[in-house]
């Protein structure tokens, strides 16, 4: 599915792939065109509701970029958004993945915050560091 990327499909269905979910939610912000995710209402019951938690980080990035349609994801896709300055926190709600998947955002738009960054301990401890030994520059607002 990333391979396709910025081409994503017009629908993903998650229901086989909970867990990536989030990832592919947000790199659908930069697709070329809009992304329903379908077959996702587990996501609602995992460490939180993912689907509210996605929705309201991509639209704390800019409003309108997603939008909950029952327990369908809609993600409005701007490939413009690569390189703006777009002052954002996004809340992780304590969910390693909402974190790790919204660190993505950062590496296309500048001025991202993720809030609570050690959630990350409970799978990938080391996850920022990975991150920095790959170039990536981050700032630890703790």
């Amino acid at each position: 599915m990333i391979a396709t990327f910025p081409h994503l499909p017009a629908v993903i269905d998650g229901s086989q792939m909970q867990d990536a979910v989030p990832t592919l939610a947000v790199l659908a912000a930069f697709n070329e065109t809009p992304v329903r995710f379908v077959g996702i209402a587990n996501l609602r019951v995992k460490e939180c509701d993912r689907i509210r938690a996605l929705s309201t980080g991509l639209n704390n990035i800019r409003e309108g970029l997603a939008t909950e349609e029952g327990d369908d994801l809609v993600v409005a896709s701007d490939p413009a958004l690569t390189g703006q300055v777009l002052p954002a926190a996004i809340d992780t709600f304590a969910d390693h993945r909402i974190a790790m998947s919204f660190a993505l955002a950062g590496l296309k738009i500048d001025g991202i915050t993720i809030l609570d960054p050690d959630c990350v301990a409970k799978t990938v401890p080391q996850y920022w560091d990975m991150l920095a030994a790959l170039g990536v520059s981050y700032t630890d607002v703790k």
